[in-house]
């Protein structure tokens, strides 16, 4: 997760943010003492530099809940991610960005996706928790179609039927994985249910320092598998593949 905090404050990205809007997210998390953030410089540009230095350093005691969050925010911080946090805002008659911010001496060039995630992040919470959910229905790999049995009834109509299917999935990565967490989310879209199936992936361990000593750590990846399927049917089209044997995971669970 390091790697997306280096990917996202980028030499471009720290000459041109606003540094109070970095700051609130430092505070948001109580970061500022820990990345000594009184201690930078007072000419902007050498506190450009020296804030660039402290995260591209990121190691092991970095804080975590920043970490996280700078995760969250890098995967919305492309194209994609900018378009579907402005039209979920406009959706809700929010206005994602400031006109000040717009009519600036800039004239917004500074507002890059990285930025507007930022944004969205700091000032419209519910907006990007909302966008966050669907963005894997957008980001995944090619499309992988299956056809379910003939007579199968739909997983997706009920109560019951959800929770069969997240029974179904839970003990699918359970044997294949070992993992213990999977959790399923529905999204009714018009004539289609969008689903969201979030379960651990193999372990992977690391010797990393911890307060001076050498420790070994290991931990799950939470990877995220998006499906559509037209309402009632049992027709599933899989954006995101990250089974290694999806027409058998597809043929476990629907």
């Amino acid at each position: 997760m390091k790697k997306s905090i280096k990917k996202f404050v980028s030499r471009e990205f720290v000459k041109t943010v606003d540094l109070e809007l970095l700051k609130r997210l430092i505070d948001k998390f109580d970061a500022a003492e820990k990345l000594k953030w009184a201690d930078l410089p007072e000419e902007d540009r050498e506190r450009r530099e020296e804030i660039y230095e402290i995260f591209r350093g990121a190691d092991e005691t970095f804080p975590k809940k920043l970490l996280d969050a700078l995760h969250r925010i890098m995967m919305l911080s492309n194209p994609t991610g900018a378009r579907l946090l402005h039209e979920r805002a406009e959706a809700a008659g929010i206005k994602l960005i400031p006109d000040e911010e717009l009519k600036d001496e800039n004239d917004g060039r500074h507002l890059t996706p990285r930025h507007i995630a930022l944004r969205a992040f700091l000032d419209h919470q519910e907006i990007f928790d909302q966008t966050r959910k669907v963005a894997a229905f957008f980001f995944g790999s090619k499309i992988l179609e299956f056809h379910g049995t003939a007579g199968t009834p739909s997983r997706h109509d009920s109560s019951e039927a959800r929770e069969a299917f997240q029974n179904a999935a839970s003990a699918y990565f359970s044997e294949r994985y070992q993992g213990r967490y999977c959790r399923v989310s529905w999204y009714d879209e018009g004539e289609e249910v969008r689903i969201m199936v979030a379960h651990g992936n193999n372990a992977t361990m690391a010797n990393v320092e911890e307060d001076g000593e050498e420790q070994t750590r290991a931990w799950r990846e939470i990877a995220e598998d998006s499906m559509r399927c037209p309402a009632g049917q049992v027709l599933w089209r899989r954006h995101s593949v990250t089974s290694a044997s999806s027409p058998r995971y597809l043929q476990s669970i629907c």
